[in-house]
């Protein structure tokens, strides 16, 4: 949700920060469904992109606020869902400045409900706190729950737009640093105005002629080349480059998509699910570069799709286990009678 603001917003703590920047939405700092709570710096998590070691987290949580499982496989982290679950995507910062986060949601920007990209806007952290965003937004106060469902039943199905179910992802920008402040120098005193040092007279250029002339001069004349006046239209040379390749199209795409999702495609989507409070505010962010400084994501399915990958979702079993049971007899009672204790005398 992008916007243009004419005057300068603040943010809990009353901060003015420099107006006719972009907003993005940070959770309300007050009342008892507030969610940001301060947390300690966390390890690093699930970066798919080759920059340098990310500092912020990124979690699914369940309606409860507790971690799902999630494991590491192959360089990338996997979530197992369940279907019908209601979950949360958590987001930590734990720097000493404000971050934003632009959300992806399979696919889908967690704001607008349309195709996700970096250029959107997203939610503000604050620093050293996290924030849990439930749901697509469908209001400044109200969220759509991010609930697990079939990939048939999932929003970005319901859009024709299936292609990336089963991910989350999340692209941080740091804020810019506000300008230091202008350091205006003291007036040199002149004891005498109206005494001559040696100078050119006021008004003259060190070459000779008034600042007026020499700005003229360079101006005009010289080598300068001045527009064209003539009315008719120029001829643009021809181009020497091919017709670059056709690319497939959105359209293309979601044809590509309907087969599989009248098939009922396995593993889980997430579903545009009820509504549920969440309020947000407007908040002005200037961010300091034009790409992410870091991208984050995090793939989900259920239990079969994860057991599909090759993940190993129990811990393994003791070595030594393995061998006793194996080695374990049926009949262990070999004598034919009974065999007396240590000790015992006859």
């Amino acid at each position: 949700m992008s916007m243009r603001m004419a005057s300068a917003v603040s943010l809990a703590a009353g901060a003015l920060l420099a107006s006719a920047c972009s907003s993005a939405m940070a959770d309300k700092p007050h009342g008892a469904a507030a969610r940001v709570a301060v947390v300690p710096a966390p390890d690093p998590v699930a970066v798919e992109t080759p920059v340098a070691q990310p500092t912020y987290k990124v979690e699914l949580v369940s309606e409860t606020g507790a971690l799902l499982p999630t494991y590491l496989h192959k360089s990338r982290y996997y979530v197992m869902g369940l279907a019908g679950t209601r979950y949360g995507v958590k987001i930590t910062n734990p720097t000493d400045t404000r971050v934003e986060a632009v959300i992806s949601i399979d696919g889908l920007d967690a704001l607008d409900g349309e195709d996700a990209t970096p250029k959107k806007r997203g939610y503000v952290i604050p620093a050293y706190q996290s924030i849990t965003i439930e749901g697509f937004r469908v209001s400044m106060t109200d969220v759509a729950a991010f609930r697990f469902g079939s990939v048939g039943r999932s929003y970005a199905a319901s859009k024709g737009k299936a292609r990336n179910v089963g991910v989350v992802g999340v692209a941080f920008f740091r804020e810019k640093a506000a300008p230091e402040p202008v350091q205006i120098p003291y007036p040199v005193y002149d004891p005498c105005p109206n005494c001559d040092y040696g100078g050119p007279p006021p008004g003259a250029s060190p070459r000779g002629g008034s600042d007026g002339d020499e700005s003229a001069g360079t101006g005009g004349g010289g080598n300068v080349r001045r527009p064209s006046t003539d009315p008719r239209p120029q001829k643009s040379a021809p181009s020497t480059t091919g017709t670059p390749p056709m690319r497939p199209t959105d359209k293309d795409m979601a044809r590509n998509e309907e087969p599989n999702v009248r098939r009922e495609r396995p593993g889980l989507g997430t579903e545009y699910g009820e509504r549920r409070t969440s309020a947000v505010i407007r908040v002005t962010f200037e961010r300091e570069t034009e790409a992410p400084c870091c991208l984050v994501s995090l793939r989900y399915n259920d239990r079969s799709g994860l057991v599909a990958l090759g993940i190993q979702l129990e811990d393994p079993v003791d070595a030594t286990e393995i061998w006793t049971r194996e080695t374990a007899n049926p009949f262990p009672g070999t004598e034919p009678f009974s065999k007396p204790p240590i000790g015992w005398q006859r």
